[in-house]
């Protein structure tokens, strides 16, 4: 699977976060949804719902870019799971994922993350257990 696909699927899951529960990732009054672009090489953007930002990250970076931290408008929690997207994205395999937390952890409904989980699962981002 190349970086392009791997890109699809990753933003297949940020639109289902975005059309569900507390639809996290949606930016309901612009009607926009974030999600992640690509370049060429070492770098992807994630493009921020809310402020529009283009933030890059590099395939071996384990946090935000500081100068970006106003920019990013969803807090620490969903920043961990756009790194985590940021490393499928680049290839790696995802054995703990922060989806995999209960559902009142999201503060959505469990039926909604039980399908959240299921789409992953499908897609080939979250291995079936």
């Amino acid at each position: 699977m190349d970086k392009q696909e791997r890109i699809q699927i990753v933003n297949k899951i940020i639109s289902e976060i975005a059309n569900r529960g507390r639809k996290l990732f949606s930016y309901a009054e612009e009607n926009r949804t974030a999600y992640f672009a690509s370049t060429e090489g070492q770098r992807i953007y994630y493009i921020d719902r809310y402020t529009e930002a283009k933030i890059p990250f590099f395939k071996y970076s384990r946090k935000l870019p500081e100068r970006y931290y106003t920019r990013f408008c969803e807090g620490d929690s969903l920043l961990g799971l756009v790194l985590e997207f940021k490393d499928f994205i680049f290839g790696k395999e995802i054995e703990k994922s922060y989806l995999k937390w209960t559902y009142e952890y999201w503060g959505y409904p469990e039926e909604d993350m039980k399908a959240i989980v299921k789409l992953a699962k499908e897609l080939g981002y979250l291995k079936g257990e």
